[in-house]
């Protein structure tokens, strides 16, 4: 095989995908939007378990603060322990990622007022801390 065919053969590789190491983003996001409600769905029916015998309201702002919290650990999950792991752990870290934006908005966006104004202050004091502690 002379050097024209050798580097048309090695492109032909490259373009069918073969290549392993070939991990895109995309093929990133795809596969994280699966765990990403999976996740949701778990921390969801887990809070609606674990609330199961309160009375209305205080089993929805019962369950809007484990909403929150796991929504938190959550992302410290994504954000530090998969973040210096294999490539493939970036699926798992996206798929975190948006689990956490979704129960923030549910909680936070669709049920803030529902929420009692003292787990508010607690919910403001630990978003202003993780904000100062990203930033350091």
């Amino acid at each position: 095989m002379n050097e024209r065919e050798r580097i048309n053969h090695d492109n032909d590789h490259d373009d069918h995908g073969d290549n392993d190491n070939d991990i895109t983003p995309v093929r990133d996001f795809i596969i994280a939007i699966p765990i990403s409600l999976l996740y949701t769905l778990f921390v969801y029916k887990l809070s609606q378990i674990v609330g199961e015998s309160l009375p209305y309201k205080q089993r929805l702002e019962q369950s809007l603060l484990i909403l929150f919290f796991v929504a938190l650990v959550g992302f410290i999950m994504g954000r530090y322990v998969f973040r210096k792991q294999k490539q493939t752990h970036n699926r798992v870290r996206y798929g975190l990622y948006i689990s956490s934006l979704l129960l923030w908005a549910y909680t936070l966006g669709l049920n803030w007022v529902n929420i009692h104004e003292h787990h508010k202050l607690i919910i403001a004091g630990v978003l202003f801390a993780a904000l100062v502690a990203m930033a350091i």
